[in-house]
């Protein structure tokens, strides 16, 4: 699948613009503000209906505008073409979908997987686990899309178990704990499954750029080898004292590790890139091997902290997975002349092929 165009309307200083991407790789080239940034914001917030730089939408839609409104047209694997958009006000949400309806925004997310490594994609390594967690959660979620019905299980008999905590009904915890262990079990089934397989691809990614081999490590949140149920009893008077649940799936974690070690205690900015780019690369693999889809991959400013071999290898790499790739950077890529691309210039907010 590739976005064969591309309209965006009110999405920070882009008014009304219009391009048509190429299939493969796509460099949008401007100096900085100039609008870069934010047609990459754009095609995430119609694969997601949500910006990867701010929690809230008014600093998205431009200013003094009431909302902003995101179209395209997606070339699918079986060659029809397929129109989506959606509409975001400060208030609404609306999703359409070869002129239906699309209730659910993780309905959306489905029909357009997007991959996204911004700067701050640092986070995975050197962040809180938080930032890991929801990444997995998501990554999980497009290659498994029955995934996020257990997840929200989980969620739900935990929101209960930590309620009746701070109301201090022991009495009633059992039923929920139980509740947390069945969803927990199944998740960390298939988590466990999707890192060895993410694991396998990585490696290959990693040969790709020419980087030392890691390792992905998974905590699942509590100790090991114990049900989460039987856990979670024991650890009720604590719990109950700071009415919250400090163990379970909810407390997981994934770590990149060079020889026992995480990577984020002495790996450098630019090591760190070339990780997540492989990280990405490898998702980006088991995605197409699970679906026989093709995710659409946004890298912004790739150029930042990488050494001229360090890009050449990752735009390579990134131009051989065959599907479609939107980089931004400040100045030229030579790099690209010799591959598959389409270059767009951008400044004040207007697009020039």
């Amino acid at each position: 699948m590739y976005i064969e165009w591309l309209q965006v309307r009110n999405v920070r200083n882009l008014s009304d613009q219009r391009i048509e991407p190429g299939p493969v790789l796509n460099v949008i080239c401007g100096p900085n503000g100039s609008g870069k940034t934010a047609l990459l914001e754009a095609i995430h917030i119609l694969g997601r209906c949500r910006s990867f730089r701010t929690a809230g939408i008014n600093r998205v839609i431009r200013y003094q505008q009431r909302e902003l409104q995101i179209s395209a047209g997606l070339r699918l694997p079986d060659r029809t073409l397929a129109v989506t958009g959606v509409e975001r006000s400060r208030t609404a949400l609306n999703i359409r979908y070869n002129q239906r309806t699309v209730r659910k925004v993780s309905e959306q997310a489905a029909l357009i997987p997007v991959i996204t490594v911004t700067p701050e994609s640092h986070r995975l390594v050197s962040g809180s686990p938080v930032f890991r967690r929801r990444w997995l959660d998501w990554a999980m979620f497009h290659v498994k899309p029955d995934y996020i019905e257990t997840w929200r299980d989980y969620h739900r008999a935990l929101k209960n178990r930590n309620s009746l905590l701070r109301k201090n009904k022991a009495d009633q915890l059992a039923p929920w704990e139980q509740a947390m262990w069945r969803a927990a079990k199944e998740l960390t089934i298939q988590r466990n499954a999707f890192i060895r397989e993410l694991s396998g691809a990585m490696e290959t990614a990693m040969r790709q750029l020419r980087i030392p081999q890691t390792t992905l490590e998974y905590d699942c949140g509590w100790q090991a080898g114990v049900d989460l149920d039987h856990y979670l009893a024991e650890q009720r008077r604590g719990d109950m004292e700071r009415g919250v649940t400090r163990h379970g799936l909810h407390r997981s974690d994934i770590t990149i590790c060079q020889d026992g070690r995480e990577i984020g205690h002495f790996y450098s900015r630019g090591q760190i890139k070339l990780c997540i780019t492989a990280l990405s690369l490898a998702l980006d693999s088991v995605f197409r091997n699970r679906t026989q889809r093709s995710p659409i991959i946004l890298v912004d400013d790739l150029t930042a902290e990488l050494d001229h071999a360090g890009q050449q290898r990752s735009i390579q790499a990134l131009a051989g997975q065959g599907g479609q790739v939107f980089i931004t950077t400040t100045g030229n890529l030579p790099q690209v002349n010799q591959l598959p691309t389409k270059m767009f210039h951008v400044e004040q907010g207007r697009f020039a092929s």
